[in-house]
């Protein structure tokens, strides 16, 4: 019933004799192990990290690796590391089984992964693959991201797979390259970004290394990485332009599979009716199709790739193109006829590179703006994120209708002032109908002028004029007092509660000096932000349960909590909130003597762990002023 002991010992002691005689049966070319469907999974088993090529006897590129290979499985195989490599050809199935689409295909195999196998994207040389692989061996080895949202495309599949859809974005990069999980990560983004249900849109890479480089100059991916649209229908790929990240490359993709949206102008009335006249443009006459594609596609992709759309045209007219002084293939950007002021160029000539996209917009966010511009929905964004002072001036603004003689006298006027603060600060009309929100935020919705002048400081602090005439002089003084910080910011106020109920304390522009810096409160935390929006709302619950909380006051006695709605508010001095800054703003005025320089909560939620957190990380030691 029992073995013998001596059984028992010879069993344990053959037994690994029998697996290394298994192993031993596997042929080596030099010292690459040649494997096939018979010892193919007890090598994968048996190896803590493998490489395998799989390759077919015919393949040019294959005959090229071969050298650099076998060197390397020399130089790997004292580490513990092994190459093998299977006829493909031969092996159909086993090929077919590990996702083998072209040749050589080299794939990953670890012992701490079992089950997997990953693609080997490293170089092809023998000192790249030591390097490579090496890291590979390393115990904290991470595989690559699966990329389930891209398709690997390749000499052998790429015709069959760009006939299944009617455009393709289409990725070209260097396999041995630093940044190439870089563009597998944008391209898995963009995939991630073009879900239609369940199913993405096409999107696929090419790796272009072996046989597949012959793809990259096929499609004229000369400079790697390169994004490419490839259409079905036409025989033109259309490069990226554009600074990378998937939601670029998403917006790239759009724009080009929805009709094409490029005005073409033949007359300068349709050239001046192009958004109402009001913005700038990029335009330019071209010879041909070619010399005119990178303005057309910079055009066409814009309102899909950039946060805000460029606006232009091709001049299709060569009567208009000479009539407005163009030169033949050459970009322009053309400022708003009716915003131009006496002297101010209209025309700016683009000298930059027609390959890129970045450099083409940068050029016209430097340039777009006139000496006096109009703030409008459209515009707002543009002059608000300016690092310079803002300067608006509010009255009836009409370019078209009765009073636009008076507009454009206006506008003159103030093109004058304009030209004395150029490089300094920003200016603009604002319609004081159409912009009545933004003229209560200076509060003049109670001026008896009908012409008032607000600033922006750089800050974002608001000065406020009301001009009971124009007097340049005056203006150009007061504009040098915001520059200088002369001047005294607008505080808004909305009417202070008759009581106070509740964890928080309610505050208003007028009341925050009384109510908070000069109540000889010990600790305060002030929460600002517009009460109407709904992350506001989540906040402000949030700050009152926290405030509420048994463990709050326990924790810490001498603290209040309060609420400044940004909407209708402005806090004083330090405590101002930048409406550029992220809402809602927490700040912690400290213990006395240090409410001068509020500290601002940078968490990312008003959950009570980080807000007690905060809190001892920043009142003083010992609290004893609690």
């Amino acid at each position: 019933m029992f073995q013998k002991s001596s059984d028992i010992f010879l069993a344990l002691f053959l037994l690994p004799l029998l697996a290394l005689s298994s192993l031993a049966e596997v042929k080596e070319e030099g010292d690459v192990l040649v494997l096939g469907k018979d010892n193919f999974q007890e090598v994968v088993n048996e190896k803590e990290t493998l490489l395998v090529e799989f390759y077919a006897p015919w393949c040019g590129h294959c005959k090229q690796l071969e050298p650099q290979y076998s060197a390397a499985a020399t130089r790997l195989k004292a580490k513990g590391i092994a190459l093998a490599k299977v006829d493909a050809t031969v092996h159909e199935s086993l090929a077919a089984q590990h996702e083998v689409q072209g040749y050589p295909t080299m794939k990953i195999y670890k012992k701490a992964f079992p089950g997997e196998f990953f693609d080997y994207n490293g170089p092809r040389d023998t000192e790249g693959i030591v390097k490579f692989m090496e890291t590979v061996a390393l115990p904290d080895w991470k595989p690559p991201r699966v990329l389930k949202g891209l398709h690997k495309l390749a000499k052998a599949n790429l015709t069959e797979q760009l006939d299944k859809q009617s455009a393709w974005l289409v990725g070209f990069f260097d396999p041995a390259a630093a940044d190439r999980s870089d563009t597998l990560a944008l391209l898995d983004a963009a995939a991630d970004q073009l879900k239609m249900g369940r199913e993405p849109k096409a999107v696929g890479y090419v790796e272009v290394a072996g046989e597949d480089a012959e793809l990259a100059q096929l499609y004229g991916a000369t400079s790697l990485p390169t994004y490419l649209v490839i259409k079905r229908d036409s025989q033109r790929p259309v490069r990226f332009i554009h600074e990378a990240t998937g939601q670029a490359l998403a917006g790239f993709y759009q724009a080009h599979t929805v009709p094409d949206s490029v005005i073409r102008a033949k007359s300068l009335a349709e050239l001046d009716s192009i958004a109402s006249g009001t913005e700038s443009l990029l335009i330019g006459h071209f010879d041909s199709i070619e010399s005119a594609e990178f303005l057309a596609n910079f055009l066409r992709e814009s309102s899909h790739v950039h946060l805000n759309r460029v606006e232009g045209a091709l001049i299709e007219s060569g009567d208009l193109a000479k009539q407005l002084g163009l030169q033949i293939n050459t970009i322009y950007l053309r400022k708003p006829v009716k915003l131009t002021a006496e002297g101010e160029a209209s025309l700016v000539k683009y000298s930059g590179s027609q390959s890129s996209g970045a450099e083409l917009l940068k050029f016209y966010e430097a340039n777009k703006l006139p000496l006096v511009g109009q703030y409008n929905f459209g515009s707002k964004e543009t002059y608000l994120s300016s690092q310079l002072p803002v300067c608006l001036f509010f009255l009836t603004v009409d370019f078209s209708g009765e009073l636009r003689t008076s507009t454009r006298m206006w506008h003159s006027k103030f093109a004058k002032v304009a030209a004395r603060f150029s490089g300094k600060a920003l200016f603009a009309m604002a319609d004081d109908e159409q912009e009545e929100d933004e003229a209560k935020k200076f509060k003049f919705e109670d001026s008896g002028s009908d012409l008032n002048l607000g600033c922006y400081g750089t800050d974002k602090r608001r000065f406020a004029s009301e001009l009971d005439s124009f007097d340049a002089d005056e203006i150009a003084e007061f504009v040098s007092s915001v520059l200088a910080g002369r001047a005294t910011p607008v505080v808004r106020s909305a009417t202070a509660r008759a009581s106070q109920s509740g964890p928080l304390l309610y505050l208003t522009g007028a009341s925050f000096q009384e109510q908070v810096l000069a109540a000889g409160r010990p600790s305060c935390l002030v929460l600002q932000c517009d009460r109407d929006k709904p992350e506001c709302s989540d906040a402000i619950l949030q700050l009152s349960e926290f405030a509420a909380s048994p463990a709050t006051k326990a924790a810490f006695p001498g603290l209040t909590v309060g609420h400044l709605d940004t909407a209708l508010n402005d806090a004083p001095g330090a405590y101002f909130f930048n409406p550029t800054e992220r809402s809602p703003t927490l700040l912690l005025l400290a213990a006395a003597g240090r409410k001068d320089s509020p500290i601002r909560f940078n968490g990312s939620g008003f959950d009570s762990g980080q807000l007690e957190k905060f809190l001892k990380a920043n009142l003083p030691a010992g609290k004893e002023e609690l």
